[in-house]
């Protein structure tokens, strides 16, 4: 899905956890195998290739985490979208090479952007899209799944304390040994070794983006990846978003929406650094 995954477990006895940290990755592979469309082979890659043509059967697992991708797009008035595909793939994003693509190819690309186009049926497991053009991409809500999916249990069912992965973010599972909770660094988005902030974290994942990671410079302007689907351009006036959500599937997927909040109520140039808690 574009980042990178490490497992981390607590447990007086490294090289017998090594087995539970194997089939930890194992877990996270394939969770990516099925929600990734930075490869062609993927569940969510053979639903953008078919659902646009014909109502199609999706895999358990997909169709859970697009049922909660489409009830955080209501939830959020259409500001977290998972149809902003076109969009992204527009500036580079995803494809690359990234750049400030025109006017007109924004638009064109918007014609296909909004997922009252995606008709999910829950009960049946069945989906397809009004537009033959409309692409999804999970990435925005599929790291949190995989920062608290499965692989914890295999670590928790052999011994090995309170496994853990960053996923494109940190999620943390119960506390360390000796302490209340995860004492957690935010990393200056203007500097890669101080940090801006310390959170301590119990039971709660949490989920930093920002423009320093994934962005396009063009004439002394700097553009994240973080789309706003109403325009079509990168949300701006932030350099940084940070969430914390008990729920660990809000915490990526409330970046998206925490950014277009800030950026709408404040305005481009008024935060550097943003921080929502969801309940």
């Amino acid at each position: 899905m574009g980042t990178y995954g490490r497992v981390t477990l607590v447990t007086d006895d490294s090289a017998a956890a090594w087995g539970v940290a194997a089939i930890a990755l194992a877990e996270l592979r394939r969770v990516d195998s099925l929600m990734s469309n930075w490869t062609t082979t993927s569940e969510v890659a053979r639903l953008n290739r078919e659902a646009g043509t014909k109502e199609t059967r999706v895999h358990p697992e997909v169709g859970r985490v697009l049922q909660a991708a489409l009830a955080l797009w209501k939830e959020s008035g259409g500001a977290y979208d998972i149809t902003v595909e076109p969009l992204v793939r527009a500036w580079g994003f995803l494809g690359g090479p990234r750049r400030v693509p025109s006017e007109a190819e924004i638009q064109a690309a918007l014609a296909h952007v909004g997922a009252q186009r995606v008709h999910f049926a829950p009960e049946t497991g069945m989906l397809r899209f009004d537009d033959p053009a409309t692409r999804i991409d999970l990435g925005g809500i599929a790291k949190g799944l995989r920062g608290g999916c499965r692989c914890q249990e295999p670590g928790r069912a052999r011994g090995a304390e309170r496994p853990r992965g960053p996923l494109g973010q940190h999620v943390r599972d119960g506390s360390p040994p000796g302490a209340s909770g995860w004492r957690i660094g935010i990393r200056d988005p203007r500097d890669r070794i101080p940090f801006l902030a310390r959170l301590t974290l119990h039971g709660e994942g949490i989920s930093t983006s920002g423009q320093y990671e994934q962005f396009v410079a063009v004439n002394g302007r700097t553009y994240g990846h973080i789309m706003d689907p109403r325009t079509g351009w990168p949300v701006q006036g932030l350099i940084a978003v940070t969430v914390v959500s008990p729920r660990r599937w809000n915490v990526t997927a409330g970046i998206r929406r925490c950014s277009w909040w800030v950026s709408t109520r404040h305005g481009a140039g008024r935060r550097r650094w943003a921080t929502c808690r969801r309940s």
